[in-house]
C-alpha cells in the first residue's frame, strides 16, 4: 500500500508554489498525526520489518509552531490512521535532514540526526546517532561535535566496504565519516572545505566505478552547487557542477532517464526543479562529465522546493 500524506503539519511534502499536475485515485490521511506542526524533511522506512512503512520527522523550530524532538509514526490500515511509533526518541531540540539506515550492522534501522544553530537554538553543533533493538526502542549511542551547524545526514556503503558510511552537510562543508560496524567508532575522510554553507546532501555512483559519490546544495551565502568524486576509496576529487540564483535544497541521484548513468535533481528557490542528465563522467570511473537540462515540463519558479524524493 502506498498512502500520500498532504497536511499542514507536513509542509515540504510540497513546494511553496502551485502543483504542475493533480493526481487522481489518491486517499489523503492525516488521522493520529499532528495537525499543527513544523519539520524539517520526511522520511521513510520499515524498522519493526511488518512490511508498514513508518515516518519519521525530524522537528523544526525555525517556523510557528516550533515542534521539539524527533516524531515517528506508524500507520494501521484497520483504522485508517497513524499512530506513535517506538521508544526513546528525543523530545527536546530542534533537528535538520534525517538519515536513516543500519550503522551497526544488527539488522535494525538507525536514525543518524543532524541538529542546526540558529537563531531558535544556538551552541548545539553536534550531530546525533540514535540506534534501534528489535522491539523498536531507540537510544543514544554516539555524538559528532563537527563545531558548526549541521544540516542534512545520509547513510549508506560510501566506500564499498560492506560497512555503512555516514556523511551530512555543515556551515562551511560536507563530512564523511567510514564505519566499521559500531556505532560508536568512524574515521573521518572528508571532501576538502567548501568554504560555505551547505543544505542538501545525496550519494550515488555518478561514474559506474562502485563508489558513491556526494552531491550537495547551498544555502544562502554561495550559489554553487557542489560534486564530489571518490576516484579512489576515502579520497576526493570536486567537479565543477553547477550555479544556482538563489540556494537549492533537496537533492537526489538517480537514473532518470534509464540510461544507465546516474542524474541529479534538485529543489531551488525560484527555479524551480531541476533535472541535469550525465552521462556517467564518459567511462567507468571518469570524470569528464556532460550534464543535459531535462527539466522541461516541471516548475520553474513558484516559491521554495525543498525536499525531492523520487519513485516509479
Amino acid at each position: 500500500m502506498i498512502l500520500i500524506l498532504l497536511a499542514s503539519s507536513l509542509p515540504l511534502l510540497g513546494g511553496e508554489g502551485q502543483p504542475s499536475r493533480s493526481m487522481q485515485g489518491i486517499t489523503y490521511t492525516s488521522s493520529g498525526l499532528l495537525q499543527s506542526g513544523s519539520f524539517s524533511t520526511v522520511e521513510v522506512a520499515d524498522q519493526d520489518g511488518d512490511g508498514k512503512y513508518e515516518l519519521y520527522l525530524g522537528g523544526a523550530g525555525r517556523n510557528s509552531p516550533r515542534t521539539p524532538g524527533i516524531k515517528a509514526y506508524e500507520y494501521d490500515p484497520s483504522s485508517s490512521s497513524w499512530s506513535a511509533f517506538g521508544s526513546g526518541l528525543p523530545t527536546t531540540g530542534y533537528y535538520g535532514g534525517l538519515g536513516l539506515g543500519d550503522v551497526n550492522g544488527d539488522g535494525n534501522v538507525d536514525i543518524v540526526a543532524p541538529v542546526p544553530t540558529m537563531w531558535y537554538a544556538t551552541s548545539t553543533n553536534k550531530v546525533e546517532i540514535f540506534t534501534s533493538n528489535s522491539q523498536s526502542a531507540f537510544s543514544l549511542a554516539h555524538t559528532f561535535s563537527p563545531g558548526e551547524s549541521t544540516n542534512e545526514a545520509e547513510i549508506a556503503d560510501i566506500d564499498g566496504d560492506s560497512y555503512n558510511d555516514i556523511a551530512f552537510t555543515t556551515y562551511s562543508r560536507v563530512r564523511v565519516y567510514f564505519g566499521s560496524g559500531s556505532a560508536t567508532s568512524w574515521t573521518e575522510s572528508s571532501p576538502p572545505s567548501a568554504g560555505n554553507e551547505m543544505d542538501g546532501i545525496a550519494l550515488g555512483d555518478l561514474n559506474n566505478d562502485d563508489l558513491l559519490d556526494i552531491v550537495s546544495t547551498p544555502y544562502f551565502n554561495s550559489k554553487v552547487v557542489r560534486m564530489y568524486i571518490q576516484e579512489t576509496a576515502r579520497n576526493w576529487t570536486e567537479i565543477t557542477f553547477k550555479n544556482t540564483v538563489n540556494e537549492a535544497f533537496g537533492v537526489k541521484i538517480a537514473d532518470m532517464n534509464g540510461d544507465g548513468n546516474n542524474d541529479v535533481v534538485y529543489g531551488s528557490r525560484g527555479e524551480g526543479i531541476k533535472v541535469w542528465c550525465g552521462n556517467g563522467g564518459g567511462s567507468s570511473g571518469g570524470t569528464s562529465f556532460s550534464w543535459t537540462d531535462n527539466s522541461t515540463g516541471l516548475p520553474t519558479g513558484g516559491g521554495s522546493w525543498q525536499q525531492v524524493e523520487l519513485g516509479d
